[in-house]
């Protein structure tokens, strides 16, 4: 795991500064591989490459060069299938060492563009064609590891993290306004834009070519082929074993790897099967004060059955805001979601304990584990047989899945200079693009696509930027490549399923939020291959949102804060929210208990305001 930092001039126009602004970016992430660096340079390439040593640790730092010297790559993540594509290429191509990124210039040279299909990992990659002189830039297949560019006329920028771009001087960054409705609906900015202008992301699943322009190609998608049902058992007999195999493959290391630990479902199955593989694990876990949002119990309880060592972190309310600034620069953007800052301090207490750690995202997209989200097409079908509604599923969806609802965005921001509206032009362009991929599945299927599509990425670039911070790769199991195109294949009647008939029919005359869990089973197929590896008492707890004890703390102290950045006379986005509204707001203190939501949505502000003044835009 590692992070670059690199150019491409087309007119081959690069000189001696040039380097030295790329050495100063990638001084600014050395964070993300602190045990070693190296650059390559000509008058068309320059790219600077930072490493976190995790297999064969006495290994040269990237960039490989290929052995005709026409090609230059970096990579950023781990290939889990490598030593299978070694033994493809060995007899046609030398290695030098066991680094499982050395595999991937033979095997481009091999099989061109159909490579990054093969690979099994989480990468995000650069290759540099001296000949042809252009570079390609590949992300892999959900978007666990992160990749940018930035175009500035004929140089174009790349880098495994938004702060390196500050560190050029060929192109003054600007915010990009259109990020602000899109940051306050989904957390994030959603497709390929960011909260720079000119700044983009390389979408999961696809590769870049530039060479006079900028070529968009997808390699891998999920299939949208229909379903066959083969049976629960056969699910159940695939998924338990490959979703050991899976654990095996994620193992794959010459340093200590651990895990994170929240006491729920999937995280303590991913335990399970790694403490029959390894020994010596340590696990990770972050808790509150507040006893009514504290979890670690159920995090011990594991910690505990497993026989492993067990590391807590305890936030209040003072060490979450001391530390609310420094979580952002982990993030290079504003934070999508309050829980960053203790995962920032849970991933500060691994530094010097583990290198790698384990972790759960993907399960919850995949098993169907919002059942406020995957069951709500129920209420859609309801409305358009009863014509009640003429919404189409794409609105329905954002009414029902954005974060600040439209009287949220009423009240807080001036939607007068949004034009009264209240998703911006390219969040909708993007859920319309996601939306006709999946046209012919129904609501309900559509809704797992939608979800990898939109909200998962979210959650891998939380996951990237905080352990990175402190220099620790993290893994996502039920992201593996085999693993989730099997889960993709089962059947979605495995995965929520109905407690019985009756329950079924209930649920006509019920809402989506009244009826998961309490006539359903969410992730049903995963929970019934956990029986007898995970106590019944983790299985069947109902799913609680990551508790974070905003409401109280926006009572006292935290709420002194939010007055303090929002209410000022140099607010950078005075323009931008109803400043009267939100004192109002938080002089009433009457704020809504459920999940916490009335001090997300100001601290989501807040957040906002502050990263602006941080990067002085």
């Amino acid at each position: 795991m590692c992070g670059f930092f690199g150019v491409f001039d087309i007119n081959g126009n690069l000189a001696s500064h040039d380097k030295v602004e790329i050495e100063k970016g990638l001084e600014s992430i050395s964070y993300r591989g602190p045990d070693d660096k190296n650059f390559y340079f000509d008058k068309y390439f320059c790219v600077g490459f930072n490493r976190l040593a995790i297999i064969d640790l006495k290994a040269k730092p990237q960039p490989h060069i290929s052995e005709n010297n026409q090609y230059i790559l970096v990579c950023n993540g781990e290939i889990y299938n490598y030593l299978e594509l070694k033994k493809e290429l060995e007899n046609k191509y030398k290695f030098y060492s066991h680094v499982d990124t050395e595999v991937l210039l033979p095997g481009y040279l091999e099989w061109g563009d159909n490579f990054w299909k093969k690979i099994n990992g989480m990468f995000s990659i650069v290759i540099y064609d001296k000949l042809e002189k252009k570079i390609i830039l590949i992300r892999d297949h959900v978007g666990i590891k992160p990749i940018h560019y930035m175009i500035s006329n004929n140089k174009y920028y790349f880098a495994s993290d938004y702060n390196c771009f500050f560190h050029q001087s060929n192109k003054k960054l600007n915010f990009n306004e259109n990020s602000i409705l899109s940051y306050f609906s989904f957390r994030y900015v959603i497709g390929n834009h960011s909260f720079l202008k000119d700044v983009f992301d390389v979408m999961p699943g696809e590769y870049i070519e530039i060479k006079s322009s900028v070529k968009n190609r997808v390699y891998w998608n999920l299939s949208l082929d229909k379903k066959e049902d083969k049976g629960e058992n056969y699910y159940l007999e695939q998924l338990e074993s490959e979703f050991e195999e899976t654990i095996k493959r994620q193992l794959m290391s010459d340093v200590k790897v651990g895990a994170f630990i929240s006491g729920g479902l999937d995280s303590s199955l991913i335990l399970y099967y790694m403490s029959k593989l390894k020994n010596n694990i340590e696990t990770f876990t972050t808790g509150f004060e507040e006893s009514s949002y504290d979890e670690t119990s159920y995090a011990e309880k594991i910690s505990e059955l497993y026989g492993l060592k067990m590391n807590k972190t305890i936030v209040n309310q003072n060490v979450f805001i001391d530390n609310m600034l420094k979580a952002m620069e982990a993030r290079g953007e504003p934070n999508a979601i309050p829980h960053e800052i203790p995962f920032f301090l849970m991933s500060k207490k691994m530094k010097g304990k583990i290198k790698v750690v384990l972790s759960g995202e993907g399960a919850d997209e995949l098993f169907g584990g919002y059942g406020r989200l995957f069951l709500s097409p129920m209420e859609f079908y309801k409305k358009k047989y009863l014509k009640l509604s003429n919404q189409t599923e794409l609105d329905h969806f954002l009414n029902r899945y954005a974060w600040f609802s439209k009287d949220d965005k009423i009240k807080f921001l001036n939607t007068e200079i949004f034009k009264n509206n209240f998703f911006d032009e390219n969040s909708y362009d993007y859920l319309n693009k996601v939306f006709s991929e999946c046209r012919e599945l129904n609501y309900f299927d559509k809704m797992y696509y939608i979800m990898i599509k939109i909200h998962l990425v979210n959650m891998l670039n939380r996951l990237d930027r905080m352990t990175m911070f402190s220099s620790i790769e993290a893994r996502v199991p039920f992201l593996d490549k085999k693993l989730i195109e099997l889960i993709f294949s089962i059947p979605n009647k495995y995965k929520i399923k109905w407690k019985s008939n009756m329950s079924k029919v209930m649920s006509i005359f019920s809402s989506s939020d009244k009826v998961s869990e309490r006539l359903d089973i969410p992730k049903y197929i995963l929970k019934k291959i956990s029986k007898n590896k995970v106590p019944d008492e983790i299985i069947n707890r109902k799913k609680f949102p990551f508790p974070l004890p905003v409401n109280i703390w926006l009572k006292s102290k935290l709420g002194e804060m939010c007055k303090d950045v929002l209410l000022s006379k140099n607010l950078k986005l005075d323009n931008y929210i109803n400043k009267s509204n939100i004192q109002k707001f938080l002089d009433d203190k009457k704020f809504i208990n459920k999940e916490d939501l009335d001090g997300k949505k100001i601290w989501m502000l807040v957040n906002l305001e502050n990263w602006l003044r941080s990067k002085n835009l």
